[in-house]
């Protein structure tokens, strides 16, 4: 997957403050550097592969990301706020 960039739409299954899992279309290879960009943001950040759904499941298109640079967050309350939701 290297190489060439490409946009790719994923849907938000968890967050906190050190990274996120979500559902691809594709399979994700482990390590691979990803940048993501959520909804209403202008800002994308840089997460790395941590897991990936085993081959053969429904799981299979699920990653778990975290950030490429450990002193990075998402503001996990102000994203609760904003979504209008209880808790994540």
């Amino acid at each position: 997957m290297q190489g060439r960039g490409f946009f790719l739409r994923g849907e938000l299954i968890s967050i906190d403050g050190h990274g996120a899992a979500l559902q691809w279309r594709i399979p994700l290879p482990l390590g691979e550097k990803v940048e993501v960009e959520l909804a209403e943001e202008n800002e994308a950040r840089t997460f790395r592969v941590a897991w990936r759904g085993k081959r053969g499941t429904p799981e299979e298109t699920q990653a778990g990301l975290e950030f490429v640079d450990a002193n990075e967050s998402w503001n996990v309350e102000a994203l609760v706020a904003r979504w209008g939701i209880g808790e994540l």
